[in-house]
């Protein structure tokens, strides 16, 4: 349905009114405080605030939706000059129509500078699209850019499409308006999301006649407003999923059209409706019944089998030793499964749906799951929209309460972790006669031990191996960056973290596919770490291999902490003492934990003979911590570093 033009189910047109009453914006008149604003009164750390914006939306005719758009921006520092760049941050098919102003204040008198056509860039994103960039002529800190554009979207797609109007961006908005003139055979649902209120209300319907094709209709118009004043700037966080799940905005879809005296044609579904919509569908449901010839496949690469890891093992060798990931997302995928044969490549969904069909025909319980991946945003399980899923997995149930999930689109990545980028919270697995939400996890945390065999001179050099074995989401990141980069950019990266040694003969061995770690190895050298005065020795206690530095800045924070998985790290240092030397002072031992074990860490020195091995191991089980939790694991990092800073202190033996 979503496919049909409005033109084909109605023989109606609309023309609606945008006027916004509570915020005017006069282009290129600027009220003389905000020309001399020199720090935004509700942020002063501001280097731009946004002073007004309008955005005003109304029907033009049948076929087209109009968009028109004014902003006044404020530039306070130097670093907010950026904002006299402006993307318009929209693609259109047409033309965009600008207008503006610079605005400044010097000496006591206004100076003011027109946009000229030259001020504007086009660029053509595909043969079809352009992306439209502003660039105000003459932006100086204390400069006020006033914008005006406008632009045209076709019916369909702002009726049918996604609709997402943001109310918070990197820096403050004093005050905005969107205007929405909506016909009234037209319903949608309207949702807000983020931290920060947005007001909304009906202003009332007019009557407004349009003309349609050789005559005129007309049309009755409701007005709705929403409205936010001082809204915050949306500033990032370390360890956020995406920011723009906390960004405030509302978004919009249609669930009904009803003409007076007709029957309406309603779009909202139920998951029931998706569910059975899915299943049925040649681009979803068709590929997991799979054709004669992957039924008779799927038997062959399974005879003999009985255990249900051995059969995953064996369809998952052949899905990633025959097919090739595109890098397609999407939950729908192409349903002729000879041509992804004969290619040998195809959409994640192609790769993970036929999955399922192979599992099921081996004889295993196998449901595709659909899902949002970070980058697409966190899903609302209230508002059962298709369009808010970008990605589908395959889950094979193990017994009564253990399954799996598999994704078959990296060869390196093991048969038990599925990409970083499907933590994401909750998905929705498709049972073929109903469905429910499960929580998609990703198997094995990251761990990541270190192991260093190093001997101490008499003068304070410190020679010896490193060698690192990480496992999880980290060794993919490594190896991706080899793939990409080289094994140079890898080893320089690793010197990078630790610039008072110096590294050499740099070798890596790859496991991770198997199950196993990727191991590093480096030979090590320092003059930096210890120090060596008269007939003693001082050195870090961790020989600077440990976690030194506190990504978690602020005090108090807004935005859960989400790392999508634990964390493991060990670090096991072996000294060996030079000759004649004996250890004279080391820190205690010392272990301590957060609420519940949230996070623990444990730190011991032992002695043995001429030998000293330190051991520390900081463990972080949460994928996620609250903002509740926050302060108590800012303060356990906190410790953390300190431990990791403490003196060792060698003394010469006198004889």
């Amino acid at each position: 349905m979503r496919s049909l033009s409005i033109a084909s189910l109605f023989i109606l047109a609309t023309t609606l009114f945008a006027h916004a009453q509570a915020l005017e914006i006069k282009l290129g008149k600027v009220p003389a405080p905000d020309l001399k604003m020199e720090v935004y009164p509700l942020d002063s750390t501001a280097d731009a605030v946004i002073l007004g914006d309008l955005r005003e939306v109304y029907f033009s005719d049948l076929y087209n939706v109009k968009v028109k758009r004014t902003l006044r921006i404020k530039i306070l520092s130097a670093d907010g000059l950026d904002w006299g760049t402006y993307k318009i941050p929209v693609l259109t098919t047409g033309l965009v129509g600008v207008k503006g102003f610079v605005t400044n204040y010097e000496n006591g008198a206004v100076q003011t500078e027109k946009l000229r056509r030259e001020h504007q860039s086009v660029e053509k994103v595909t043969d079809e699209l352009r992306r439209t960039t502003v660039t105000f002529p003459d932006v100086k800190v204390g400069s006020v850019l006033d914008l005006e554009y406008n632009y045209t979207i076709g019916i369909n797609s702002f009726v049918f499409g996604a609709r997402e109007f943001a109310f918070q961006r990197s820096i403050p908005i004093r005050e905005q308006v969107l205007e929405l003139n909506l016909p009234e055979f037209l319903f949608f649902d309207f949702r807000q999301k983020g931290f920060e209120t947005v007001n909304s209300m009906v202003k009332g319907t007019s009557s407004r006649m349009l003309d349609v094709g050789g005559g005129r209709m007309q049309v009755n118009v409701d007005k709705r407003v929403f409205y936010a004043n001082n809204m915050p700037a949306l500033k990032s966080e370390s360890y956020v999923n995406n920011i723009d799940n906390y960004r405030t905005a509302v978004s919009m879809e249609i669930y009904m059209i009803q003409f007076a005296g007709t029957p309406p044609t309603t779009f909202s579904k139920n998951w029931p409706d998706i569910e059975r919509e899915l299943m049925e569908s040649f681009y979803f449901g068709k590929i997991i019944e799979g054709i004669p010839q992957t039924k008779e496949l799927a038997r062959s690469l399974t005879e003999g089998m009985t255990e249900p890891m051995e059969i995953i093992e064996a369809i998952g060798n052949h899905m990633k030793e025959n097919f090739e990931w595109n890098g397609n997302f999407g939950i729908y995928g192409d349903h002729e499964i000879r041509k992804l044969y004969k290619e040998q490549e195809g959409d994640a969904s192609n790769l993970n749906l036929l999955t399922v069909h192979l599992l099921r025909e081996a004889g295993l319980t196998a449901y595709p799951v659909i899902l949002s991946t970070r980058a697409n945003g966190v899903i609302n399980p209230f508002f059962p929209l298709l369009s808010d899923y970008n990605y589908a997995l395959a889950y094979v149930q193990l017994d009564a309460d253990k399954g799996m999930f598999l994704d078959m689109t990296d060869p390196d990545m093991p048969l038990d972790m599925i990409p970083f980028r499907c933590l994401n919270g909750n998905g929705r697995i498709l049972y073929g006669g109903g469905g429910n939400w499960i929580e998609v996890k990703g198997g094995n945390p990251n761990r990541q031990t270190m192991r260093g065999a190093f001997t101490i001179a008499e003068d304070g050099t410190i020679t010896g191996q490193v060698r690192l074995a990480t496992q999880g989401y980290q060794s993919l990141q490594v190896l991706e960056m080899v793939a990409e980069d080289g094994e140079e950019v890898r080893d320089q990266d690793f010197k990078g973290d630790h610039t008072e040694w110096e590294f050499s003969n740099y070798s890596l061995d790859n496991q991770v596919a198997t199950g196993g770690a990727l191991n590093e190895s480096w030979e090590a050298e320092t003059y930096e770490v210890a120090m060596a005065t008269g007939d003693r020795i001082y050195l870090n206690s961790l020989l600077g291999y440990g976690f030194s530095d506190n990504p978690f800045k602020a005090e108090t924070r807004r935005f859960p902490v989400d790392r999508g998985v634990g964390s493991e790290q060990t670090t096991m240092l072996q000294i060996q003492l030079p000759e004649g030397y004996e250890v004279e002072e080391v820190p205690e031992s010392t272990m301590f934990a957060l609420p519940n074990r949230a996070g623990t860490y444990r730190l011991t020195y032992q002695q043995s003979g001429s030998q000293l091995t330190i051991i520390s191991k900081l463990s972080l089980p949460q994928a996620q911590y609250s903002v509740e939790e926050y302060p108590n694991l800012r303060e356990f990092v906190n410790m953390v570093i300190a431990k990791n800073d403490g003196q060792i202190v060698l003394k010469k033996i006198v004889e």
